[in-house]
């Protein structure tokens, strides 16, 4: 029989090779055995020659780390056999069963470890392909460059570092064993459990029989002194089914977390004043406070926000932004530093895996809404560097005007009177319009005390537009009008492409009925400028001053218009005349010519 030299031992027989132990692996020795005894019997009958690659070996009972197997199924295996066909049978059965044994030896592994070299990863959607995901090693091997005493060396200067920093007496450690010995007994439960007091005298002896280990490896791991046993179990021996009794610490592992951490163990105790997190810096904040956080990631609800203390908090999308937004990340980029407010301190965490966890929520609706009405202040006021102009989107058209929303997000309306004609159309939703600020109550919205059909800021439309075309206008000047709506108090008008509106009281003189009777929508028509507000942009027209006798439009309308610029040049004459008199002391009660100063009678406008 020979062997080749590359196997420390027979393919899959050799007992170092098993990762765990039971009934299960005791049987497939057994197989394994009845091979080789079928292999040397074949060899004995006739020639035969057999080789065999194996796996790479795996981690041996000194090594640093928990044996995971992720070279059970790595390796390959080859074999050549010959000999006189009296051997066939006994050859043929020795290798079914040492390829039985590994096989069956390599599904035990996987499931003990789960840790196959492949890992097969389920698609979201059921029906879905499995696709294969093969494992790489996150940590190059290059960074592990140390010898063995090197490690111990290393181990030994953090153990001392951290005893300073953590000191912990022999009196201490056997208080902090029976506390934890008293909880693991369960006293306070109504029943006793089955195994409960085994269990916890089980733990007590791993602590106490392995002080130096755990008084050293809670410097590292604190959570160590209360989960023993668990420690104990990440630990096996060279032969399975039996647990290494001499644990130590990996000092390769700690080397290597401190060397990729770029901080030491020492570092972070001493940050978190030995672990005791009582420093200013790690005091978590409380709800309703205003915090500084750098956004350190994104989710589909919302982001991370990194807000000190090594704590993260989440800002839902929906408290990103005063406007309505499908994504943080239309307003917020990663890197960006922002204030928030601390609306929970406790909310359920999104992590679904995880039903206990709790998250701190943030908002920044709050704070974005004081600096939204910080600027609506300024332009109120007229501070340098501010424009009366908003530029405002419409969100929704109602009954009594356009329900519009600035770019910082602040809601207000449009009344109907102020739309300019254009109230109740609804292809101004979703349009930006400019318009300029009526009134604002800012204290009121702050405080919640608008009742639901009031807007705390108003805003007009018609004064933005009339204002472009107040800019070019004098009074006295007359001005082809188009009617493109006759109401109970005056006509509405475009005038230049503006849309402007003539009062009843402007239109003539004599008291008037029905202006439908006088005007129809789309007739052009003539009108002069009465007055202008330049700073306001509002314009006050009239037909009213081209008469030359009162009510004159209502018995020859085509022929006041034909002398509209005569009258309205006349006037203007007489009214800069008759102003001149009074501003020199010459006042008199004679009337100006063409002047009508009788106002008539007119029901219908409230004084």
């Amino acid at each position: 029989l020979k062997v080749s030299a590359k196997t420390p031992a027979l393919v899959w027989a050799s007992p170092d090779g098993w990762a765990m132990a039971g009934a299960t692996g005791q049987k497939m020795r057994s197989v394994a055995f009845l091979g080789l005894v079928a292999l040397a019997i074949a060899a004995v009958t006739g020639p035969l020659s057999v080789s065999f690659l194996a796996p790479p070996p795996l981690v041996g009972a000194g090594g640093d780390a928990l044996r995971r197997g992720t070279g059970a199924s790595a390796g390959s295996s080859s074999s050549h056999f010959s000999g006189s066909s009296g051997t066939q049978l006994a050859t043929c059965f020795g290798l079914l069963a040492v390829g039985a044994a590994a096989v069956a030896r390599a599904g035990i592994q996987r499931r003990a470890t789960k840790w196959p070299p492949s890992i097969a990863v389920k698609g979201e959607l059921p029906g879905e392909k499995y696709q294969t995901m093969t494992t790489k090693p996150v940590i190059k091997s290059e960074k592990l460059n140390i010898s063995d005493e090197e490690a111990d060396l290393y181990l030994q200067e953090r153990c001392a570092g951290l005893h300073k920093l953590m000191p912990q007496s022999e009196e201490e450690f056997d208080d902090e064993v029976e506390e934890n010995t008293w909880h693991w007994g369960k006293h306070l439960l109504g029943f006793s459990e089955k195994g409960t007091a085994s269990l916890t005298n089980a733990k007590n002896r791993i602590l106490r029989k392995q002080r130096q280990f755990f008084q050293d490896y809670r410097l590292f791991k604190p959570l160590a002194m209360k989960y023993p046993s668990m420690v104990k179990s990440m630990r096996k021996g060279q032969y399975p089914g039996i647990e290494n009794r001499d644990l130590a610490i990996n000092s390769k592992f700690v080397y290597n977390e401190e060397k990729i951490a770029g901080f030491s163990y020492e570092d972070f105790v001493g940050a978190t004043q030995g672990n005791t997190f009582t420093g200013d810096e790690w005091k978590l904040p409380q709800e309703g406070d205003i915090v500084t956080g750098q956004v350190v990631g994104f989710n589909p609800a919302g982001a991370y926000v990194e807000i000190g203390g090594k704590t993260w908090a989440f800002l839902p999308t929906e408290n990103a932004s005063l406007s309505p937004i499908a994504d943080a990340e239309d307003v917020l980029s990663v890197g960006d530093e922002i204030n928030a407010k601390i609306l929970e301190i406790s909310s359920e965490s999104a992590i679904p895996t995880d039903q206990d966890a709790r998250t701190i929520t943030l908002t920044m609706r709050e704070l974005l809404s004081f600096k939204a009405w910080d600027e609506i202040d300024s332009i109120m006021k007229g501070d340098e560097g501010t424009s009366p102009v908003l530029q405002v989107v419409v969100r929704q058209m109602a009954p009594f005007g356009a329900v519009a929303q600035t770019k910082s997000g602040l809601e207000g309306l449009i009344p109907n009177d102020h739309l300019a004609g254009r109230e109740g159309d609804a292809t101004l939703v979703g349009q930006t319009l400019s318009v300029e600020i009526l009134d604002s109550k800012r204290d009121a919205a702050l405080s919640g005390q608008l009742n639901p059909y009031e807007f705390a800021l108003r805003f007009s439309y018609r004064n933005y537009v009339t204002r472009k075309l107040a800019a070019d206008l004098e009074p006295g000047m007359v001005l082809e009008a188009k009617v493109k709506a006759i109401a109970p108090l005056g006509v509405d008008l475009e005038v230049n492409s503006y849309p402007c509106f003539l009062r009843k009281m402007d239109i003539s003189s004599l008291r008037l009925g029905d202006l439908g009777s006088l005007f129809e929508v789309d007739e052009t028509i003539k009108v002069a400028v009465l007055s202008v507000q330049k700073e306001t942009g509002e314009v006050r027209f009239s037909t009213r001053m081209l008469e030359r006798t009162a009510g004159e439009i209502l018995k020859d309308k085509e022929g006041v218009f034909a002398r509209a610029e005569e009258s309205a040049k006349k006037y203007v004459t007489e009214v800069e005349r008759f102003e001149g008199n009074v501003d020199g002391g010459q006042a008199t009660s004679a009337e100006p010519k063409k002047v009508n100063v009788d106002l008539g009678e007119d029901e219908d406008v409230n004084f």
